[in-house]
């Protein structure tokens, strides 16, 4: 009885080392993904800052060039209100272009989430015909 006893102790404190070794495991882990989530966070953060100051600049960079492409013009012989209906139609006709092309790719994007979407449903639909 008292052997037995004893075994029961012993594995009763070994079972408590494995669970205070397997709480500190995911204390560990759950530390090291903190640390990862923040750190991505920090790089998100200074991409988005990064593409804002690149975007302001680009914004300036067209103004200027809108701005020398209406004094090309002025400077050909069109009067000044002229060249600045030319500069903004072809301004005008550019950002057509240029959402014509994103529509598209977003398109694109959410039939892919669709399919994504799709080949989950069938893989749902095996797992209950399996089950």
């Amino acid at each position: 009885m008292a052997q037995r006893e004893s075994q029961s102790r012993r594995f009763s404190m070994a079972l408590s080392n494995v669970l205070a070794d397997v709480s500190e495991l995911v204390r560990q882990e759950m530390r090291l993904a903190w640390a990862e989530i923040s750190q991505q966070l920090k790089r998100d953060a200074q991409g988005a800052v990064s593409k804002a100051i690149a975007i302001a600049l680009l914004y300036l960079a067209l103004m200027l060039l809108a701005e020398a492409a209406v004094f090309a013009i002025w400077s050909a012989g069109l009067a000044a209100h002229y060249s600045c209906l030319i500069a903004a139609g072809a301004a005008f006709f550019i950002a057509l272009i240029a959402y014509a092309f994103g529509r598209g790719l977003s398109r694109e994007k959410s039939a892919a989430m669709r399919s994504m979407r799709q080949i989950k449903e069938d893989i749902n639909t095996v797992r209950e015909k399996l089950s």
